[in-house]
């Protein structure tokens, strides 16, 4: 029986792999599901990706899995089980040893590793810059308790602590460096299977050495120490493209899904495909080479691209302040990122004050997405939910504040049933939609309940953009403010 090839060609069955796994890599993902979704077969699907990607779907999903948990290991104070059950794993006792066998490091020890970092380098935990957000009229703690929005005034700024370096971090600290260096045999940096622990922006600040006298400094990253320009000009990136570019510096190529961003003038970059094609970038001579850890392995490993050019492993934020910071500090432009923040906050003071005036001070917002299995209701973190209540201060519809955004869960939406996405509806809607899911919303468009909900009678559904609101880079979220206020105001009628 021949095998069912997928609608659209393989490059595209490729990038739609790529975009569902890391959408979806907090739920369970079966392989045999996600071939029915995209209409072929288990064996043409993995054939597909492998031979463009170098690796298996399952072992794609791993893979990002795993850099997420490390990700939050080293962030939060989440417990074992529930970053398990954070990146899709309901076996906590099984995500132990698959994150073992993955990252050499049990867990507990992994972040064990990245507590003693923190203390001897006295580095606050990251979090947002941005003085603008702690104006929104609802504040949430995501404490592992307590994860709830107060009311502005009701709880006290929190306030960064320095943490005092122990004699034992100290002493435990050398001795991990004395051991990797025996390991390692020199700066070539943690191998792959000793990530080291995921940095903030204060931790790339302090591994500046302005003495270098050749115009370089150590750069200190996932992957060890390296020596990099203290202003590159000539970069590659997988991931990071709006970041560079809202410092005045354009990459000179990216990943084939990265330069799908509809927010960025993509003209004269080179497409350098899924895995990245290491020829390709040689022949671009780069100064810098900025990978992130899903690229890493699939384009041959970090010794590979760090033969073509100094090369460093970073984790993004998916958080324009944050972002903006670590690509400030990377590309020696902190003055320019420092002016950006400044500028992005006066935008969103300025649109926070032309929305208050237009919208009623009790008006309710949600943000859903329409897919033939279901519709999704998004949280504040992105498509817009980051922008309406973290920076503008909208009030989130009560279900969706109460059972998505205060749950404690990570994903950035939840799907609900088509018979309850009623009682998510708050007087605002707006809905997500591209070429991907705009069938399944004018079908639901022809259902009652689409039109018995009260937003819909009144005139109060907006359709955004679904592929603009996914991204999350400075230049794309700058050009969300501007589209949100001016569809709230009323300027887009």
């Amino acid at each position: 029986m021949p095998e069912k090839e997928a609608k659209g060609g393989s490059p595209d069955l490729v990038t739609q792999i790529l975009r569902y796994i890391d959408e979806h890599y907090e739920e369970s993902i079966a392989m045999e599901d996600l071939a029915e979704l995209l209409d072929c077969s288990i064996s043409y699907m993995s054939r597909v990706f492998k031979a463009q990607v170098g690796t298996s779907p399952i072992d794609y999903l791993i893979q990002i899995r795993m850099d997420r948990a490390r990700e939050r290991l080293a962030s939060t104070e989440w417990s074992i089980q529930k970053i398990a059950q954070s990146v899709g794993y309901a076996d906590v006792y099984y995500f132990s040893r698959l994150f073992k066998k993955q990252s050499g490091l049990s867990p507990i020890q992994f972040r064990k590793r990245a507590e003693i970092q923190r203390e001897v380098q006295h580095i606050p935990s990251a979090r947002s810059t941005l003085s603008i957000v702690s104006e929104s009229p609802f504040l949430y703690s995501i404490d592992e308790n307590e994860n709830h929005y107060y009311e502005e005034g009701d709880t006290e700024k929190a306030m960064y602590r320095d943490k005092k370096t122990s004699l034992a971090a100290v002493m435990l600290l050398c001795l991990t460096l004395l051991l990797s260096a025996c390991q390692t045999g020199g700066n070539q940096g943690s191998p792959a299977n000793q990530p080291s622990a995921a940095q903030s922006p204060s931790t790339h600040a302090g591994t500046k050495d302005s003495n270098k006298a050749d115009g370089t400094r150590v750069y200190k990253h996932l992957r060890g120490e390296t020596a990099i320009p203290k202003q590159p000009k000539r970069i590659v990136t997988a991931f990071h493209v709006g970041q560079p570019m809202a410092l005045g510096v354009k990459p000179l190529g990216s990943s084939t899904y990265i330069l799908q961003n509809p927010a960025i003038d993509t003209k004269g970059m080179e497409d350098l495909g899924v895995p990245l094609n290491l020829e390709k970038i040689t022949s671009l001579d780069p100064d810098l080479i900025i990978l992130i850890d899903a690229y890493v392995e699939s384009g041959g490993g970090y010794d590979a691209f760090s033969k073509i050019a100094p090369t460093i492993v970073i984790e993004p934020y998916y958080d324009p302040v944050k972002d903006i910071a670590l690509m400030g500090d990377i590309l020696g432009k902190e003055e320019e990122a420092k002016r950006w923040t400044e500028e992005f906050e006066k935008k969103i003071v300025a649109a926070k004050k032309q929305v208050n005036e237009a919208i009623p001070a009790n008006e309710t917002f949600t943000i859903v997405s329409f897919f033939e299995k279901s519709p999704r209701v998004y949280r504040d973190q992105n498509m817009g939910g980051n922008i309406l209540y973290k920076y503008l201060g909208l009030k989130p519809q009560q279900k969706v504040l109460s059972d998505l955004i205060n749950s404690g869960q990570k994903p950035p939406y939840s799907e609900v049933s088509a018979e309850v996405l009623s009682e998510f509806i708050g007087d605002n809607l707006f809905v997500a939609v591209n070429d991907g899911n705009r069938a399944a919303f004018e079908s639901f468009k022809k259902t009652g309940i689409w039109n018995n909900l009260g937003a819909v009678k009144n005139g109060k559904v907006y359709t955004i953009d679904y592929d603009l609101f996914l991204q999350s880079d400075p230049i794309a979220v700058t050009k969300q403010v501007d589209l949100l206020t001016n569809i709230l105001t009323g300027k887009n009628k």
